[in-house]
């Protein structure tokens, strides 16, 4: 799915020109140093979560979830606060050009506040997967990652090149909206799995 979206938004990009795709790959490079550690703690939630579930703690799962989620966003918010005040500076790590320096002041920013939604997406996919809810994990993924952010990365850049950063947040804040949706119907499947054992 990385891939295809990758693809997808490169050949969007292209149309504003090598800066414009320069910047999205600039991004995605600084991005990993808020995402990796997300990224791990989600490796460690999977297995809790699991122990949890199959011995019936239910209390436990939901509380591990809670505190995850509070972490990742208060890390992810340190990457927004990082996008929204030193963007050239960031961009300029990785490149000396003045034409992307300027593409990404304003990239950086739009970009960044799609930083909190998508940690939580992040924890609740994690947490669907390991209460046996697969089939809505993937339903997020595949609407973040292909059915939501392409499409309308094509839209918005009809509008301009700066308009096409609002993919991210966008598609970021509905699928944060879908997951708490799809999160309260497992929950509710949890809970009546639960209480038929019980």
């Amino acid at each position: 799915l990385y891939t295809v979206y990758i693809m997808g938004l490169n050949l969007i990009l292209i149309g504003f020109g090598e800066a414009a795709v320069t910047v999205l790959g600039i991004y995605y490079k600084l991005q990993t140093f808020t995402f990796i550690p997300i990224s791990g703690l989600t490796q460690v939630l999977v297995p809790i979560v699991s122990f949890n579930y199959g011995a019936g703690n239910k209390k436990k799962m939901y509380e591990i979830l809670h505190v995850a989620i509070i972490f990742t966003a208060i890390l992810s918010f340190v990457g927004t606060v990082a996008f929204w005040f030193f963007p050239q500076q960031l961009a300029g790590i990785f490149s000396r050009s003045q034409e992307v320096l300027e593409i990404s002041k304003s990239a950086l920013k739009i970009i960044g506040t799609s930083f909190v939604p998508c940690s939580v997406i992040f924890m609740i996919m994690t947490f669907l997967q390991a209460s046996d809810n697969g089939g809505k994990s993937i339903v997020l993924a595949v609407l973040r990652q292909v059915a939501l952010l392409v499409p309308l990365a094509y839209v918005f850049s009809r509008f301009g090149l700066v308009y096409t950063w609002f993919t991210f947040p966008v598609t970021e804040t509905t699928v944060m909206i879908a997951a708490i949706i799809l999160y309260k119907a497992a929950k509710k499947k949890i809970e009546i799995k639960f209480a038929a054992g019980n």
